[in-house]
């Protein structure tokens, strides 16, 4: 059986409860249904920001057009376009710019990107697509573009570890997040490839 149907619309509401949960101080919530769950150290987790630092191989304009798409700074983007620069040029991480658009949350950049034909799918060197990258850094705005606007539905797939967005979202205890992609009917049950489900991952938060 399909664990996301096996869930239902009725499984919505405890998943939300245990969204707000995360606000509280993990220790004083012994009803939370995490409560038994081992506590383990948090793990590291290299940002698009850190990542984009990896640039042998592009081109000076694909450079200069990364950095910009990562500092929000629309106007040097369009002056960068307009000299034909590649969109899709990939860095020695497997990171393109509608990656670190989604990371950064510039609407307007993402939107421009979209408009100009950029790969809206491409997956960097650990499976993360954009939808991973926006819903590991909170960017709801950018969820809801994604899913309502474009209909990319398909960028709801696990990355190299096995996690969807709604992993990641719960990894950061992103609570607003997390009610987002309940939402959007893109939460899950299922277990990440260490043996984690989303609610495992929160209470580590």
């Amino acid at each position: 059986m399909n664990p996301e149907s096996a869930q239902g619309h009725g499984a919505r509401a405890p998943m939300l409860q245990a969204a707000r949960g995360l606000k509280a101080n993990l220790r004083d919530v012994a009803t939370r249904p995490w409560r038994s769950l081992a506590r383990m150290p948090k793990p590291e987790v290299q940002d698009p920001e850190t990542a984009a630092a990896g640039h042998e191989g592009l081109l000076a304009i694909e450079r200069s057009f990364q950095n910009a798409a990562k500092s929000s700074n629309l106007d040097l983007m369009e002056k960068l376009f307009e000299k034909k620069v590649n969109i899709n040029a990939v860095n020695n991480h497997g990171l393109t710019v509608i990656h670190l658009a989604a990371w950064s949350g510039s609407f307007e950049i993402m939107l421009m990107l979209v408009k100009a034909g950029a790969d809206q799918r491409a997956k960097n060197q650990e499976g993360m697509n954009a939808l991973h990258l926006a819903a590991q850094n909170n960017n709801l705005h950018i969820v809801d573009y994604l899913i309502h606007d474009l209909h990319l539905h398909d960028l709801n797939q696990p990355n190299e570890r096995g996690r969807k967005p709604f992993h990641l979202a719960a990894e950061r205890g992103h609570v607003e997040m997390i009610e987002k992609l309940i939402f959007l009917n893109l939460h899950t049950s299922e277990k990440d490839k260490d043996g984690n489900t989303a609610l495992h991952l929160a209470a580590m938060h």
